[in-house]
């Protein structure tokens, strides 16, 4: 052990001074917020080095990079001189060079974070993938990421969250996903190190100072750590940042976007919403929006405008969009929200939704009648299997709430659960009986269909086509609980709605016939 501790000993100042050395390879020229940088070779370089470093544990936060400002004396004198070279590190992070003093005329150099952060703008697309698995993958998965990691991360989802490859767009998503993952983990450590210093004999959480355990040696031998940070400094970044986030990703949602920022946008959603599950809170207006839950530290991590009914209204516009991959994605967003979705908590609000998704699945159009499809797919899994709503779309679309499920606040009537974020009751009939209604009122429509078909077909066509209700028959069969409808308890259900598929298939056979 011991030698393993004086091997990494020597190694340490090596690090420190290979990444201090890629920022003084090439000089820089001030041109306002603009840096003309030597060449893509010694960014590569610095890229390489922190990863290696971060691998053989020798390197934790990428904060102790912003402490690398002695690599020119001028500013070492400002910084000593000025207590205003100090406020040069936050304007490293928004991407800009170091600032030198007014009176200086020395020759600056770029830090290696300046050099990370143009990285991110490099034209190289692997360059940029390098970088941000660097600043969102580390070996300690609850080390919360620091300013610089941030900052890294928020610049390149702002110059690349439109022009990422489809080859590589599934290497960055899984890159997110670990970034998202690592800070739940972090906040959840906080949040228990915070509980447990409440304790008798223990100290205040804002008095807790947290940096990281790793920290790079200077060429001088002495040791390099960033400002120490309290536990709630550490806690309110990541939620700014979270929030950040969601906001960013809903704005890139807006009508007439292009389809690579929409579809990456909607993949990330999903992700984000995989690790941070939303609840809603009823609220004091009839209009029944909803906001964002807040946590036990009191914070909401994503930003309340997700649970808004405008939210709602653009995920729903990217569900009838005519790429399959972005109505797909966005069917997954929403079913991800809580239920019942913002905006359309009532039967008044939802009906003209349910009626309009009926109408898109009798469109001659494929993508329409798709997105009719999955519409009817997305009410079905929010509505009925999981709020157990009766939806019914024979003779007539209608919506009813039972009164048992129904609680009213200020006249917004929602099912039991919602308000907690619960999927309704756990009764198990009630489960099978509004499944089994909705299925049987969806065959029945289409019986109807084949009935005027087999009368009259021309006239039938000029209607509607059957293929959006067929399509969205096979979208609800991959949702229904087949084994709860086959149980002993429910066998005669079961069997009713496999007699009325076999009837709707060979109801098909004879029209086309």
């Amino acid at each position: 052990l011991a030698a393993h501790d004086a091997n990494n000993a020597l190694r340490m100042p090596s690090c420190g001074a290979a990444a201090a050395g890629c920022g003084q390879r090439h000089q820089q020229d001030v041109l306002g917020s603009d840096i003309v940088l030597g060449g893509i070779n010694t960014i590569a370089a610095l890229v390489v080095v922190l990863k290696v470093a971060r691998k053989l544990q020798l390197l934790g936060d990428l904060d102790v990079l912003l402490e690398q400002q002695d690599i020119s004396t001028s500013v070492q004198a400002a910084a000593a001189a000025d207590t205003s070279a100090a406020a040069a590190v936050p304007a490293v992070v928004a991407g800009a060079c170091l600032q030198a003093s007014a009176g200086s005329t020395a020759t600056h150099f770029p830090a290696p974070a300046a050099l990370l952060l143009a990285a991110v703008s490099s034209s190289s697309a692997a360059l940029r993938l390098e970088t941000l698995e660097l600043a969102c993958v580390n070996a300690r998965s609850t080390e919360a990421p620091g300013v610089l990691e941030l900052a890294i991360a928020q610049r390149w989802l702002l110059l690349c969250l439109r022009c990422t490859g489809a080859d590589s767009r599934s290497k960055c998503l899984a890159i997110w996903d670990k970034l998202l993952t690592r800070q739940r983990a972090a906040i959840y450590a906080i949040q228990h190190r915070m509980a447990a210093s409440h304790k008798p004999g223990r100290a205040h959480p804002g008095s807790l100072p947290k940096a990281s355990a790793n920290y790079l040696k200077g060429s001088n031998g002495g040791t390099m750590k960033p400002a120490a940070v309290t536990d709630a400094e550490v806690l309110q970044r990541q939620y700014k940042f979270l929030q950040w986030l969601s906001q960013i990703l809903l704005d890139s949602l807006y009508p007439g976007g292009p389809y690579e920022r929409k579809y990456f946008a909607l993949e990330l959603l999903a992700i984000l919403l995989q690790r941070w599950q939303l609840n809603t809170t009823n609220s004091a207006s009839s209009q029944g929006t909803s906001t964002a839950s807040a946590d036990s530290s009191g914070h909401a991590p994503l930003c309340s405008d997700l649970l808004s009914s405008a939210a709602v209204e653009a995920l729903l516009g990217c569900l009838i969009d005519s790429w399959d991959k972005l109505r797909t994605a966005a069917s997954r967003v929403l079913e991800l929200l809580p239920s019942p979705l913002p905006g359309l908590q009532t039967p008044e609000q939802l009906h003209p939704l349910l009626s309009w998704g009926l109408q898109l699945t009798q469109s001659p159009r494929i993508r329409e009648s798709d997105a009719g499809a999955r519409l009817l797919r997305l009410l079905f899994v929010k509505y009925v299997k999981g709020l157990k709503w009766q939806l019914r779309l024979c003779p007539g679309p209608s919506i009813a709430v039972p009164a048992a499920q129904r609680i009213c606040h200020s006249g917004v009537c929602v099912a039991e659960g919602a308000a907690s974020g619960q999927n309704g009751s756990s009764d198990g009939s009630n489960d099978i009986n509004t499944i089994t209604a909705f299925l049987c009122s969806l065959t029945n429509h289409f019986r109807s269909q084949l009935v005027a078909a087999k009368a009259d077909m021309p006239a039938a066509s000029r209607k509607g086509f059957v293929h959006g209700i067929i399509l969205c028959l096979r979208y609800i069969v991959e949702e229904v609980p087949w084994a709860a409808l086959t149980s002993s308890s429910s066998s005669t259900v079961g069997m009713t709605v496999g007699a009325a598929a076999t009837q709707m298939f060979n109801g098909i056979s004879t029209a086309v016939s």
